[in-house]
C-alpha cells in the first residue's frame, strides 16, 4: 500500500470512529423525534467508511471488489435516511406512510442488486474492473 492509500485509509478509519461515536451518542437518545433515522444515518456511515478502508487496505482484485460491493449498501442508505431524517426534523411526518418508505426503498434495493449481479449483465460498472493496485493520486 502507498503512503497515500494508508493515509487515506487512516482518515476513513478515523471518520468511522467518529461516526460510531455519534452513533453511540445517538443511542443514548433514542427516544428523541427522529432519533431512529440518525442511528440508521449514522450506522450506514460507519459501514460506508469501514468497507472503503477495507477496499483500500485490500490488496486481492476479487477481494476488493467484494470490499467496494459491500461499500454500496451504506451509499444506498445514506441518502434515504437523511431524506427521512430531514422531513421528520421539519415536521412533516406526515409525508411518510408504508407507500411512500416503499417507493424510497425502490432505487437502493434496485442498485444493490444489480450490483451484486454485475457479473452477469455488466450493467453496473459496464464491464469495468477494479485494477490489481488503485491509487488516489
Amino acid at each position: 500500500m502507498d503512503t497515500y492509500a494508508l493515509f487515506y485509509t487512516l482518515l476513513l478509519l478515523i471518520s468511522a470512529a467518529t461516526s460510531a461515536t455519534v452513533t453511540a451518542i445517538v443511542w443514548r437518545r433514542r427516544t428523541a423525534a427522529g432519533a431512529w433515522l440518525v442511528l440508521v444515518f449514522t450506522l450506514a456511515l460507519v459501514e460506508w467508511t469501514l468497507t472503503y478502508a477495507f477496499y483500500w487496505m485490500s490488496s486481492a482484485p476479487s477481494t476488493r471488489l467484494f470490499w467496494l460491493n459491500a461499500t454500496y449498501f451504506g451509499v444506498c442508505t445514506v441518502p434515504t435516511a437523511f431524506f427521512l431524517f430531514i422531513v421528520t426534523y421539519t415536521h412533516h411526518e406526515h409525508w411518510i406512510s408504508r407507500s411512500t418508505l416503499v417507493l424510497l426503498a425502490i432505487e437502493p434495493v434496485a442498485a444493490i442488486l444489480l450490483l451484486w449481479t454485475d457479473p452477469w449483465h455488466n450493467l453496473f460498472f459496464a464491464g469495468l474492473r477494479t485494477p490489481e493496485s488503485s491509487t488516489i493520486l
